[in-house]
């Protein structure tokens, strides 16, 4: 499993309570992420879906809370998959930088219509970035929530996103960590 270098920017504004969207001078929770790369082993006639292995991204988290409040905690879910960092944590920076592996059982087979097949079929449902590179946007759902909070007051601030997969079809002389199958 290889991160790949291609940057999906996938900053967030989060809605408080989801009443208002907040302008550029407010407090947000912004999540980056470079997109992965699983490598896919050639295949032998068309192949409409194959199983991923785990998963693992670098998020980049920028959070900001207004002045009267402290960060008191931030929570991470995609699928199965929960994180939550402590206040301890989110007082060393603004900016933060978190793994997160999502096992492959907990992600659905996606369609790859053909793709890395000796005949390769059909590539209508994707989208061809590259002759052997293979991009399938949405195949998870990130959700975040942080809470700010004081002794008196407290505030909490979501986000959602979607993260990206890149399927690399790997050469028949290459050497494979990672293989989705």
């Amino acid at each position: 499993m290889e991160i790949h270098t291609r940057r999906s920017a996938l900053t967030i504004a989060l809605f408080l309570f989801g009443a208002t969207a907040l302008s550029d001078n407010t407090h947000e929770l912004n999540i980056a992420s470079d997109a992965t790369i699983v490598e896919v082993e050639t295949r032998q006639g068309p192949r409409e879906f194959i199983q991923l292995p785990t998963l693992r991204y670098e998020l980049e988290i920028q959070r900001n809370c207004p002045a009267d409040l402290e960060p008191a905690n931030l929570s991470i879910s995609v699928a199965d998959t929960r994180r939550t960092l402590s206040a301890e944590k989110l007082a060393t920076a603004d900016r933060l930088t978190m793994q997160l592996s999502i096992p492959g059982e907990q992600i659905a087979p996606i369609a790859i219509a053909g793709f890395c097949a000796a005949n390769a079929g059909d590539t209508h449902t994707v989208e061809i970035v590259e002759d052997n590179i293979l991009l399938v946007e949405d195949v998870l759902s990130l959700q975040a929530s942080l809470l700010c909070a004081s002794d008196t007051e407290s505030l909490i601030y979501y986000a959602s996103t979607a993260l990206d997969v890149q399927l690399h079809c790997a050469q028949a002389d290459t050497d494979v960590q990672s293989t989705a199958n």
